[in-house]
Protein backbone atom coordinates (compact mmCIF):
# COMPACT_ATOMS: atom_id res chain seq x y z
CA UNK A 1 0.00 0.00 0.00
CA UNK A 2 1.39 3.36 -1.08
CA UNK A 3 0.99 6.80 0.95
CA UNK A 4 1.26 9.78 -1.11
CA UNK A 5 1.04 13.31 0.76
CA UNK A 6 -1.46 15.76 0.07
CA UNK A 7 -0.07 18.97 -1.08
CA UNK A 8 -0.27 21.32 1.74
CA UNK A 9 -0.85 19.03 4.21
CA UNK A 10 -0.11 16.04 6.53
CA UNK A 11 -2.98 13.98 5.12
CA UNK A 12 -1.72 10.52 3.49
CA UNK A 13 -3.29 9.50 -0.03
CA UNK A 14 -3.38 5.50 0.47
CA UNK A 15 -3.97 3.41 -2.84
CA UNK A 16 -5.01 -0.05 -1.36
CA UNK A 17 -7.11 -3.50 -2.09
CA UNK A 18 -9.58 -4.61 0.09
CA UNK A 19 -11.38 -8.25 -0.99
CA UNK A 20 -14.84 -8.34 -0.89
CA UNK A 21 -17.93 -10.69 -1.26
CA UNK A 22 -20.64 -10.31 -3.79
CA UNK A 23 -23.76 -12.72 -3.91
CA UNK A 24 -21.14 -15.65 -2.93
CA UNK A 25 -18.06 -14.67 -5.69
CA UNK A 26 -14.96 -13.62 -4.65
CA UNK A 27 -13.93 -10.04 -6.07
CA UNK A 28 -10.70 -7.11 -5.44
CA UNK A 29 -11.48 -3.36 -4.81
CA UNK A 30 -9.22 -1.04 -5.70
CA UNK A 31 -9.33 1.45 -3.75
CA UNK A 32 -7.54 5.05 -5.00
CA UNK A 33 -8.14 9.15 -4.27
CA UNK A 34 -10.88 10.50 -6.36
CA UNK A 35 -10.92 14.02 -7.12
CA UNK A 36 -10.62 16.99 -5.17
CA UNK A 37 -12.56 20.07 -5.87
CA UNK A 38 -11.14 23.14 -6.53
CA UNK A 39 -11.17 26.09 -3.85
CA UNK A 40 -12.97 23.23 -1.18
CA UNK A 41 -11.25 22.68 2.05
CA UNK A 42 -13.16 19.40 1.70
CA UNK A 43 -11.13 16.10 2.26
CA UNK A 44 -10.11 14.76 -1.15
CA UNK A 45 -12.93 11.82 -1.74
CA UNK A 46 -12.50 8.37 -2.67
CA UNK A 47 -12.97 5.64 -5.62
CA UNK A 48 -12.88 2.23 -6.00
CA UNK A 49 -13.17 -0.36 -8.92
CA UNK A 50 -13.84 -3.93 -8.75
CA UNK A 51 -11.91 -6.73 -10.24
CA UNK A 52 -12.18 -10.73 -10.31
CA UNK A 53 -8.62 -11.12 -9.25
CA UNK A 54 -5.91 -9.41 -6.90
CA UNK A 55 -3.20 -9.21 -9.57
CA UNK A 56 -5.59 -7.46 -11.85
CA UNK A 57 -6.94 -5.11 -8.94
CA UNK A 58 -3.13 -4.67 -8.10
CA UNK A 59 -1.90 -3.84 -11.59
CA UNK A 60 -4.41 -1.17 -11.93
CA UNK A 61 -3.32 0.27 -8.57
CA UNK A 62 0.24 0.45 -10.10
CA UNK A 63 -1.04 2.81 -12.93
CA UNK A 64 -2.99 4.80 -10.64
CA UNK A 65 -0.34 5.66 -8.09
CA UNK A 66 2.02 6.49 -11.39
CA UNK A 67 -0.48 8.81 -12.50
CA UNK A 68 -1.08 10.43 -9.19
CA UNK A 69 2.34 10.80 -8.96
CA UNK A 70 3.24 12.60 -12.00
CA UNK A 71 -0.68 14.45 -12.21
CA UNK A 72 -1.95 14.61 -8.63
CA UNK A 73 -4.99 12.95 -9.64
CA UNK A 74 -6.32 9.29 -11.26
CA UNK A 75 -8.21 10.17 -14.59
CA UNK A 76 -6.69 8.29 -17.90
CA UNK A 77 -6.87 4.66 -15.22
CA UNK A 78 -10.43 4.60 -15.10
CA UNK A 79 -11.41 5.87 -18.35
CA UNK A 80 -13.44 2.48 -19.58
CA UNK A 81 -13.09 2.90 -23.32
CA UNK A 82 -9.23 3.07 -23.17
CA UNK A 83 -9.26 0.36 -20.95
CA UNK A 84 -10.86 -2.14 -23.66
CA UNK A 85 -8.56 -0.23 -26.72
CA UNK A 86 -5.88 -1.17 -24.54
CA UNK A 87 -7.24 -4.63 -23.96
CA UNK A 88 -7.73 -5.04 -27.52
CA UNK A 89 -4.36 -4.09 -28.14
CA UNK A 90 -2.84 -6.45 -26.05
CA UNK A 91 -4.43 -9.25 -27.90
CA UNK A 92 -2.58 -8.08 -30.91
CA UNK A 93 0.88 -8.06 -29.25
CA UNK A 94 0.52 -11.25 -27.55
CA UNK A 95 2.31 -12.95 -30.65
CA UNK A 96 5.29 -10.79 -30.49
CA UNK A 97 8.04 -11.83 -28.74
CA UNK A 98 8.73 -8.89 -26.26
CA UNK A 99 6.40 -6.94 -28.19
CA UNK A 100 5.35 -3.57 -25.96
CA UNK A 101 2.23 -1.39 -27.20
CA UNK A 102 4.50 2.05 -25.34
CA UNK A 103 7.13 0.98 -28.02
CA UNK A 104 4.48 0.57 -31.02
CA UNK A 105 3.09 4.00 -30.30
CA UNK A 106 6.19 5.79 -29.88
CA UNK A 107 7.19 4.80 -33.31
CA UNK A 108 3.87 5.69 -34.66
CA UNK A 109 4.19 8.57 -32.79
CA UNK A 110 7.61 9.62 -34.46
CA UNK A 111 6.71 8.82 -38.14
CA UNK A 112 3.86 11.44 -38.43
CA UNK A 113 3.33 13.87 -41.26
CA UNK A 114 3.20 17.20 -41.23
CA UNK A 115 -0.51 17.41 -41.57
CA UNK A 116 -0.78 14.35 -38.55
CA UNK A 117 1.02 16.78 -36.56
CA UNK A 118 -1.32 19.57 -36.72
CA UNK A 119 -4.39 17.80 -36.59
CA UNK A 120 -5.38 15.88 -40.00
CA UNK A 121 -4.93 12.46 -41.25
CA UNK A 122 -2.19 10.71 -42.73
CA UNK A 123 -0.42 12.72 -45.79
CA UNK A 124 2.13 10.43 -47.84
CA UNK A 125 5.09 12.47 -48.71
CA UNK A 126 5.38 12.63 -52.45
CA UNK A 127 9.46 13.10 -52.92
CA UNK A 128 10.64 9.89 -51.15
CA UNK A 129 14.20 10.02 -53.05
CA UNK A 130 17.57 9.71 -50.49
CA UNK A 131 20.51 10.35 -52.07
CA UNK A 132 23.16 8.27 -49.45
CA UNK A 133 26.57 8.46 -49.78
CA UNK A 134 28.99 6.39 -51.42
CA UNK A 135 30.13 4.01 -48.41
CA UNK A 136 27.17 4.00 -46.77
CA UNK A 137 25.28 2.87 -50.13
CA UNK A 138 27.94 0.08 -50.74
CA UNK A 139 27.19 -0.82 -46.85
CA UNK A 140 23.64 -1.05 -47.67
CA UNK A 141 23.52 -2.57 -51.29
CA UNK A 142 26.92 -5.41 -49.78
CA UNK A 143 23.95 -6.43 -46.78
CA UNK A 144 20.97 -6.15 -49.49
CA UNK A 145 22.87 -9.11 -51.32
CA UNK A 146 24.30 -11.22 -48.69
CA UNK A 147 20.49 -11.01 -46.99
CA UNK A 148 19.24 -11.71 -50.66
CA UNK A 149 16.76 -8.16 -50.29
CA UNK A 150 16.60 -5.00 -52.73
CA UNK A 151 18.82 -2.34 -51.58
CA UNK A 152 15.37 -0.39 -51.23
CA UNK A 153 14.09 -3.06 -48.41
CA UNK A 154 17.36 -2.76 -46.51
CA UNK A 155 17.32 0.97 -46.17
CA UNK A 156 13.61 0.15 -45.04
CA UNK A 157 14.87 -2.59 -42.64
CA UNK A 158 17.98 -0.34 -41.17
CA UNK A 159 15.06 2.81 -40.83
CA UNK A 160 12.91 0.39 -38.72
CA UNK A 161 15.21 -0.90 -36.57
CA UNK A 162 16.58 2.10 -35.67
CA UNK A 163 13.56 3.35 -34.94
CA UNK A 164 12.51 0.54 -33.12
CA UNK A 165 15.73 1.11 -30.61
CA UNK A 166 14.92 4.83 -30.67
CA UNK A 167 11.41 4.17 -29.24
CA UNK A 168 12.73 1.48 -27.02
CA UNK A 169 15.21 4.41 -25.25
CA UNK A 170 12.42 6.46 -24.59
CA UNK A 171 10.35 3.84 -22.89
CA UNK A 172 13.59 3.39 -20.80
CA UNK A 173 13.94 7.15 -20.42
CA UNK A 174 10.21 7.06 -19.33
CA UNK A 175 10.42 4.03 -16.70
CA UNK A 176 13.57 5.82 -15.12
CA UNK A 177 11.89 9.12 -14.60
CA UNK A 178 8.91 7.48 -12.69
CA UNK A 179 11.13 5.12 -10.80
CA UNK A 180 13.07 8.22 -9.42
CA UNK A 181 9.56 10.15 -9.17
CA UNK A 182 7.76 7.13 -7.12
CA UNK A 183 11.11 7.27 -4.77
CA UNK A 184 11.11 10.76 -4.01
CA UNK A 185 6.80 10.55 -3.49
CA UNK A 186 7.38 7.48 -0.91
CA UNK A 187 10.61 9.26 0.45
CA UNK A 188 8.16 13.15 1.02
CA UNK A 189 5.80 10.60 2.31
CA UNK A 190 7.70 9.14 5.22
CA UNK A 191 9.06 12.25 6.03
CA UNK A 192 5.25 13.72 6.22
CA UNK A 193 4.13 11.05 8.13
CA UNK A 194 6.95 11.27 10.63
CA UNK A 195 6.58 14.95 11.31
CA UNK A 196 2.63 14.61 11.57
CA UNK A 197 3.09 12.13 14.40
CA UNK A 198 6.01 14.06 15.57
CA UNK A 199 3.24 17.43 16.22
CA UNK A 200 0.77 14.91 17.36
CA UNK A 201 2.86 13.35 19.89
CA UNK A 202 4.12 17.09 20.93
CA UNK A 203 0.73 18.50 21.17
CA UNK A 204 -0.50 15.15 23.62
CA UNK A 205 2.47 15.77 25.88
CA UNK A 206 1.83 19.58 25.76
CA UNK A 207 -1.77 18.40 26.42
CA UNK A 208 -0.71 16.01 29.50
CA UNK A 209 1.50 18.67 30.79
CA UNK A 210 -1.14 21.31 30.84
CA UNK A 211 -3.82 18.72 32.62
CA UNK A 212 -0.88 18.07 35.35
CA UNK A 213 -0.57 21.84 36.22
CA UNK A 214 -4.48 21.60 36.36
CA UNK A 215 -4.46 19.13 38.67
CA UNK A 216 -1.49 20.29 41.00
CA UNK A 217 -3.25 23.89 41.08
CA UNK A 218 -6.20 22.38 41.88
CA UNK A 219 -4.56 20.14 44.73
CA UNK A 220 -2.79 23.58 46.16
CA UNK A 221 -6.20 25.63 45.71
CA UNK A 222 -7.96 22.90 47.75
CA UNK A 223 -5.34 22.70 50.60
CA UNK A 224 -5.30 26.27 51.25
CA UNK A 225 -9.22 26.72 51.54
CA UNK A 226 -8.77 23.60 54.11
CA UNK A 227 -6.53 25.94 56.15
CA UNK A 228 -8.49 28.98 55.88
CA UNK A 229 -11.74 26.60 56.84
CA UNK A 230 -8.94 25.32 59.91
CA UNK A 231 -8.16 28.88 61.03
Amino acid sequence: MLRLPRRGTAEMQRFFVTPVLDRGKQYWLANFPGDEEQWSRRARGRKQKKFISRPAAEAFLAEAQREFIRKGRVSLATDRDLHYDFMRAVELMAGIPGGRLEVAAHMLRMARSSREIRGGSFEAPQNRVVELGPRQFLVCQNEARRRGVTVGEMVNAVIMMWLEREASARVNDREETEAREELEARRRAAREYQRANYKQKAVREREAVARLMAEIEEQHATRMTGRSDDN
